[in-house]
């Protein structure tokens, strides 16, 4: 069996939009809740700024606006993880075009993210006009934090779909 090299060789953003058009932009819509996590939030943007798409929410998820700039206590994930995510980093305009969309924005952060400072997390929110929400104590929003169920995130969509 060939090898597939890195995990990091399959997280780039052409694949990632590639495995969207092919899976899942058919289903987004002006209803659908787009829901995104760290890197994803980075991606999130580009897409939606390049596809033009209008969805009902967009909810991010430790979101920060530069994902370039990891906090010092996690030196060695930062070195690893910046030639990623440089590749997802949304540019100025396209902050200001999802900026602009119509939908509602909600950022979920939390106040002991391990990767990003909250001032980080903040400016991401203030930067793509959402709603912000703290959440204390669930680091990254991840397993590594301890996060299986996200019951903040359970209960926004709830309330977005009246269920």
């Amino acid at each position: 069996m060939p090898s597939l090299g890195s995990y990091k060789d399959l997280i780039t953003y052409e694949i990632w939009r590639d495995y969207f058009d092919n899976n899942i932009l058919p289903y987004i819509d002006e209803n659908t809740i787009f829901v995104a996590q760290s890197l994803g939030t980075q991606f999130a943007i580009k897409y939606i700024v390049e596809k033009d798409l209008n969805v009902g929410t967009y909810i991010s998820c430790a979101g920060p606006y530069d994902i370039l700039s990891m906090r010092k206590t996690a030196p060695e994930r930062a070195s690893s993880f910046a030639p990623i995510a440089s590749l997802f980093k949304p540019s100025d305009t396209e902050f200001e075009m999802f900026r602009q969309k119509p939908f509602t924005k909600y950022s979920l952060f939390c106040d002991d993210d391990i990767f990003f400072e909250q001032p980080n997390l903040e400016k991401y929110s203030e930067l793509i006009n959402s709603t912000p929400i703290l959440i204390k104590g669930k680091g990254h929003f991840n397993f590594d934090a301890g996060v299986f169920e996200l019951n903040e995130l359970e209960d926004l969509i709830k309330q977005l779909t009246k269920k």
